[in-house]
C-alpha cells in the first residue's frame, strides 16, 4: 500500500521478493491467457497490484471524510490488516517454498485479502457495514478455534509452519480487534458485534480451506 500504513515491509520471503519485485529486468510474460508458470506467477502479481491500487484509492477517498477519532482508528485498522495480510500469506505460501508455484500462491493470497479489504472500505464510503451471515458469536468462535487447532495438529511435526500459523493467528486476532473498534466508531451500536461475526466467518473459511487442501 502507498498510504501511511505502507511502510510495513513485505513478508519475510527474501527470495520471492527479490525474484519478482527487485529484478532489474522483468521477463516477458503474457496474461491472456497465461501459458507458463512464469506467466501465471507474474499475472498473479499484477492482479494483486491492481487490487492494492484500488485499496489505496478507496482509502484516500474515505480518510478525509472521517472525524479525527475515526481517521486514527482507520489508520490503526489498516496497519493491523497489513500485518495480518503479510503473516497470512507467508503461512499460505510456506508449504510451497522452493517450488515454482510459490509466487502464484503468495500473490493470489495477497490479491484475495486485498480485494476483500477494498470491498469493506467501499462499503464504509457508502455508509454501509458488510453484514455477517451468522448470529451466534460464541458458536462461530468455537468452530474457528477448533479448525485452527486441527490445523496445528496436522502440522505438529513441522515446526516452521506451525510458527508461521501462530504468527498469522496472532496478527489476525489483533486485526479483528482493531477493525471492529473502527466499525464501532463508524456506525450502529451493533457495529462491533456484526464486525466480530463477519471477520471470524472470513477466518473460519480460510482455515477450512487449508484443511481441505490437506485431503
Amino acid at each position: 500500500m502507498l498510504l501511511a500504513v505502507a511502510t510495513i515491509a513485505l513478508p519475510s520471503f527474501p527470495a520471492l521478493a527479490t525474484e519478482m519485485a527487485m529484478s532489474p529486468h522483468e521477463p516477458d510474460y503474457q496474461c491472456d491467457p497465461p501459458v507458463t508458470q512464469l506467466d501465471m506467477n507474474f499475472c498473479a502479481r499484477d492482479r494483486w497490484q491492481a487490487e492494492d491500487d484500488r485499496l489505496d484509492a478507496l482509502y484516500e477517498r474515505l480518510e478525509p471524510t472521517l472525524s479525527d477519532l475515526a481517521a486514527t482508528a482507520l489508520a490503526e485498522a489498516q496497519l493491523a490488516w497489513a500485518e495480518y495480510r503479510d503473516a497470512e500469506c507467508e503461512f499460505a505460501t510456506s508449504a510451497y517454498m522452493g517450488g515454482s508455484i510459490a509466487p502464484l500462491i503468495y500473490h493470489d493470497c495477497r490479491q484475495a485479502l486485498t480485494a476483500a479489504r477494498a470491498d469493506e472500505l467501499a462499503a464504509y464510503i457508502d455508509d454501509r457495514r458488510p453484514d455477517a451471515e451468522r448470529s451466534d458469536f460464541e458458536e462461530l468462535e468455537g468452530e474457528q478455534r477448533a479448525a485452527l487447532y486441527t490445523l496445528y495438529f496436522h502440522m505438529a511435526s513441522n515446526v516452521p509452519r506451525s510458527e508461521d500459523l501462530s504468527a498469522a493467528d496472532t496478527a489476525w486476532t489483533n486485526y479483528r480487534y482493531t477493525v471492529c473498534e473502527l466499525e464501532s466508531i463508524l456506525g450502529q451500536t451493533s457495529g462491533r458485534q456484526n464486525c466480530r461475526l463477519r471477520v471470524t466467518e472470513q477466518r473460519l473459511a480460510r482455515l477450512q480451506n487449508y484443511l481441505e487442501q490437506r485431503r
